[in-house]
């Protein structure tokens, strides 16, 4: 039984040259104390390529008017000792999804094959608050009321236009309780774009 190690020339992805280091025989259906065998014999293999997966991650945040960007992912089948950079990582302002453009690099590329799957990130609208005073008004047998809404929460000095509906809770005379149905935000000055908030009725 004859057993032992070897190295490569390399090992790097390739045509190689490999090596026997040390051999030992054992007994089989002879000796191993009656026979002798030196190291040192060669043969050519080829060393396959790994497979590398380079995974994106998802980011979820909320527009804040700055850039963001989405920052991670995980290197499945990476050998050794080898270090890989990766880039490509989406980035964004407005309230959108972004997806990733992957690429990994390392002075051993040369031995993997590398398949990205692209992470995203999603920057999702920020939500305001809203104020909402209703105007007086004479009977006129209907609960309509006619809102006027001041909201909060926009960045910096961005405005937006803000209009919708509200009731009041009886038609009848008297002090009465309005409650906004609905709101719907259009673009303002100063970069203010309605896709970038969000405002739910009920003011």
């Amino acid at each position: 039984v004859v057993t032992g190690t070897a190295t490569f020339s390399s090992a790097n992805a390739g045509s190689r040259t490999a090596t026997a280091q040390t051999v030992s025989l054992a007994n089989g259906t002879g000796l191993a104390s009656n026979y002798s065998l030196s190291a040192g014999q060669t043969d050519t293999a080829t060393i396959a390529k790994a497979t590398l997966t380079v995974t994106g991650v998802t980011t979820n945040v909320t527009y804040n008017a700055s850039s963001q960007s989405n920052s991670g992912a995980t290197l499945s089948g990476r050998q050794g000792s080898d270090v890989f950079t990766v880039s490509g990582y989406a980035t964004g302002t407005n309230a959108a999804t972004y997806t990733d453009n992957l690429s990994a690099t390392s002075a051993a590329s040369a031995n993997y094959n590398i398949s990205y799957v692209n992470g995203a990130l999603i920057i999702a609208p920020k939500a305001l608050t809203a104020s909402m005073v209703a105007a007086d008004k004479t009977y006129d047998a209907t609960t309509t009321a006619t809102p006027t809404f001041t909201i909060s929460g926009l960045i910096g000095s961005q405005t937006l236009v803000v209009t919708g509906t509200a009731t009041f809770d009886s038609a009848n005379a008297g002090s009465r309780t309005a409650t906004a149905q609905t709101v719907s935000l259009a673009n303002g000055t100063n970069g203010g774009l309605a896709t970038h908030y969000t405002l739910s009725a009920g003011q």
